[in-house]
């Protein structure tokens, strides 16, 4: 398990409740859309709550050395955890092939999203570990793909925490039209890709 732990450990500094924030991208002021609405969010949300981060960088996001300094500033602690070698085999598959049609076949063997082929039950258990000995009043889920990554900490609480889960997109509208401007350029190899991700999410 690769865990980085980036502010000292110990009690936070205010007697506000406190707030697991799982996100799979760092938040920050600029940068992507995504990382500009998880920081702006993670802003308000200090105003009320210790904020514990929890960033499970499943996309090729920067590590911990390029997260903004003023938003880390706003954490009572902060973790990256990595998640790298940990696909679904069938995804293993996929990046083996060299043909795009095999690497289509292989990801329709999955039940799991592209963004999702990391989450497993060891997976989950081992993230559940980086504050096991903090107890949250609120859990706050930044995207879909994030949400198995809460149940350790739901579960192992005396009184469970509130949790919200933030969609931030409705990721099966986002494959359809995805899929729908790759059959437009003639790309039926992507849009069929694009489909069964579609699918995947409808029956998450």
């Amino acid at each position: 398990m690769n865990i980085g732990l980036s502010k000292p450990i110990g009690p936070p500094p205010s007697s506000k409740p406190n707030l697991l924030f799982i996100t799979r991208t760092w938040p920050d002021s600029t940068g992507t859309g995504t990382s500009m609405r998880c920081g702006l969010t993670l802003e308000a949300m200090a105003e009320i709550y210790n904020i514990y981060l929890l960033v499970i960088p499943i996309l090729d996001t920067p590590l911990i050395r390029g997260a903004s300094p003023r938003i880390l500033g706003l954490c009572a602690r902060y973790a990256e955890w990595r998640v790298e070698g940990r696909e679904d085999p069938a995804w293993r598959e996929v990046a083996a092939n060299e043909s795009r049609e095999a690497r289509l076949a292989a990801a329709a063997a999955s039940p799991r999203t592209r963004l999702g082929r990391f989450v497993s039950a060891e997976a989950v258990r081992e993230a559940g570990r980086v504050y096991a000995d903090i107890a949250f009043q609120a859990v706050h889920v930044f995207r879909l793909d994030m949400a198995p990554f809460a149940e350790p900490f739901l579960a192992a609480a005396d009184n469970r925490p509130f949790c919200v889960l933030d969609l931030d997109d409705i990721e099966s509208e986002t494959r359809r039209c995805i899929a729908a401007l790759y059959a437009a350029g003639g790309d039926t190899v992507s849009a069929n890709f694009e489909l069964l991700e579609m699918q995947k999410y409808e029956r998450a």
